[in-house]
């Protein structure tokens, strides 16, 4: 019941103008944070889902919201609510996984929210949906490049989300066209790209996916151009050919 004081039942494209959230602006904004905060709580407990909508309509508040309490506890939601879709396999303590994957896991989390705008909201929505059908592919995906980079131990946990893994490939791949990418939304994907492989603590697998989808490509863009350089130097980094040759 609390899930409907937020407007979950329009569709994206109508969140993104803002005109559905007027509202829950007019509510007074300690009620508005009371809403959200029980929201909040509701969304880490492993026997609930929401509705697909619930996601894109906080992130529509929360970047329409100009009330710093509202924002922070809106952004707090936000987080949870990606955690949960990005990583829904194992989004809950009870699951066995490394303090690094869940490090990266919340991180990657935090850096959809902190860098999305409206213009870019209707297009995750979208990629969420479609990538979800591509974990086999992506495992396949991940063994070639891993081959092809040439590491002799077993490939290490990938800690990014398939989220990511899709559209930066895409982006790579020069797959990416208006029907399903904006300028801003390639942005905020290639940005976030960096930032993860900057955090991990074993870059390798990303970089070597990066690298792999990015081989016959000339990058079109400075950003673009630097996260390819990052990969490379994250695989020669750790290839012990390399150490070898410059001894």
């Amino acid at each position: 019941d609390w899930v409907k004081f937020l407007p979950i039942e329009s569709t994206p494209s109508s969140a993104i103008d803002g005109t559905t959230m007027l509202g829950f602006h007019n509510v007074e904004p300690l009620l508005q944070h009371r809403i959200l905060q029980t929201l909040l709580v509701v969304s880490k407990l492993c026997n609930v889902s929401f509705s697909n909508k619930m996601l894109p309509s906080v992130l529509t508040l929360l970047v329409s919201t100009d009330i710093l309490d509202v924002y922070s506890i809106a952004r707090d939601l936000a987080i949870s609510l990606m955690e949960k879709e990005l990583f829904r396999d194992t989004f809950f303590p009870s699951i066995d996984m490394s303090i690094d994957e869940r490090s990266c896991h919340a991180y990657e989390s935090s850096l959809w929210v902190d860098f999305i705008s409206s213009l870019s909201i209707e297009y995750l929505v979208t990629w969420l949906a479609g990538c979800r059908q591509l974990k086999v592919q992506q495992k396949i995906m991940i063994s070639q490049a891993w081959s092809k980079a040439s590491f002799s131990d077993k490939v290490p946990p990938m800690c990014v989300s398939a989220l990511l893994l899709s559209t930066v490939c895409h982006i790579l791949r020069g797959q990416a066209t208006k029907s399903n990418f904006s300028d801003h939304f390639s942005m905020l994907v290639i940005d976030i790209a960096v930032e993860m492989l900057l955090y991990q603590t074993d870059p390798r697998p990303f970089a070597a996916v990066l690298v792999f989808n990015a081989h016959d490509m000339i990058p079109i863009d400075e950003h673009t151009a630097r996260l390819i350089k990052l990969a490379k130097i994250v695989l020669c980094h750790n290839d012990p050919g390399a150490n070898d040759d410059s001894s």
